[in-house]
């Protein structure tokens, strides 16, 4: 087996679309438990956003990203998305690093505040 480091292909608008589906669908499976993993809440509410906010970038400015700083920098220069976008992105993007990296426990409030950034982005874009 060869371990893949990059790849191959980036994906379009409507893979992006279906897997910001596929991650919101898990996030309220996950949601719905009676002990919430708040790490993986914090985490798969991240990537919703990512996909859906991706997805978004390709369809008005038909660019594909591999880095989350690059995207970033998009979200924040996007006036129709504005401040409010940019900062929950940013949020959501810190906290999961957070989970992931620093192994660092999230609390309720984190995951909670996670899922209300996400509602946020999705009423901001189409």
């Amino acid at each position: 087996m060869t371990l893949v480091t990059r790849r191959r292909t980036i994906p379009g608008q409507d893979l992006r679309l279906t897997q910001y589906h596929r991650n919101k669908a898990t996030l309220n499976d996950v949601n719905g438990l009676q002990k919430k993993p708040n790490d993986w809440i914090v985490t798969i509410t991240f990537y919703a956003a990512l996909h859906l906010v991706e997805k978004n970038l390709i369809a008005k400015k038909g660019q594909k990203l591999r880095l989350h700083e690059e995207r970033y920098k998009l979200v924040i220069e996007d006036e129709v998305l504005g401040e409010d976008v940019a900062d929950a992105y940013l949020a959501l993007y810190n906290d999961c690093l957070i989970a992931r990296y620093d192994c660092i426990p999230i609390t309720a409030k984190q995951a909670t505040d996670a899922i209300q950034y996400l509602e946020l982005i999705e009423d901001k874009l189409p």
